[in-house]
């Protein structure tokens, strides 16, 4: 689905770079939690693949974002040249902000095929561009900068991941739900679910990347700064686990 919609881009080198972008390696994890929440409450059509690979689009837009030299910096992304790298930063950039519009294609495109009524798409379009935008994925970036090379307490590092990383993995087991015309209770569970996925994987990636510093004084796939990870700047990470009586239930 990625190849198919990359191949539509005009040619030149901003499409070469969004193809070189969207069909890297990748665990593809937030598509794999659209279909999967899209099954779980009772969906059934072909069509939701174009949904997952909206978001998944977004997902690849921020990382070449992430990587440029005014943010992470980095050179190689899971054993390549960064978009940057490969092309150049000018190129990387605006490869970035039209992904964001071919987002948006395939979202639309995606949501006609299922035949969503106008509530649902406009539901799901909020859903996937408020997570993306300043009160999730994009905010979440800002405070993880701001925050660098200071110890910050739990609560506010718990804010980092669950913006940065937790919003669009929320959002993606949302969006399934939606599609799947499921109830508000379900969706809402989903969604739950999601942003706690989603700031477990955080903490999960974090300590990965501080084992690789201590055994190789160099963070995984990454050849110039010291990366920006919250959790070796904690001075204490720990906040009231949820009692089971805290879980969303399932309507």
């Amino acid at each position: 689905m990625l190849a198919h919609w990359g191949e539509r881009a005009e040619p030149g080198p901003i499409a070469a770079a969004m193809r070189y972008s969207l069909l890297g390696a990748g665990k593809r994890l937030r598509p794999t939690l659209v279909f999967a929440s899209y099954e779980a409450v009772g969906g059934g059509e072909q069509a939701i693949a174009e949904l997952a690979a909206a978001i998944e689009v977004v997902h690849a837009y921020s990382l070449v974002h992430d990587d440029l030299p005014c943010m992470d910096d980095d050179d190689l992304r899971r054993g390549r040249p960064t978009a940057h790298r490969a092309f150049d930063v000018a190129t990387a950039t605006r490869a970035g902000f039209q992904m964001v519009a071919l987002a948006a294609l395939v979202l639309a495109h995606g949501m006609e095929a299922l035949a969503l009524d106008a509530g649902r798409r406009r539901a799901i379009a909020l859903e996937l561009f408020r997570a993306a935008g300043a009160g999730g994925m994009i905010g979440g970036q800002a405070l993880d900068l701001a925050g660098e090379g200071r110890a910050l307490p739990a609560e506010q590092l718990k804010q980092i991941h669950e913006s940065k990383t937790g919003a669009l993995i929320a959002a993606s087991c949302a969006i399934g739900g939606l599609a799947a015309r499921a109830s508000a209770g379900a969706v809402t569970a989903l969604r739950e679910y999601g942003a706690r996925l989603g700031l477990a994987f955080q903490i999960y990636d974090d300590v990965l990347d501080l084992k690789s510093q201590a055994s190789s004084a160099r963070p995984r796939g990454r050849t110039r700064r010291a990366p920006n990870r919250p959790l070796s700047r904690c001075s204490t990470w720990a906040w009231r686990a949820p009692k089971p009586s805290d879980s969303p239930r399932w309507p």
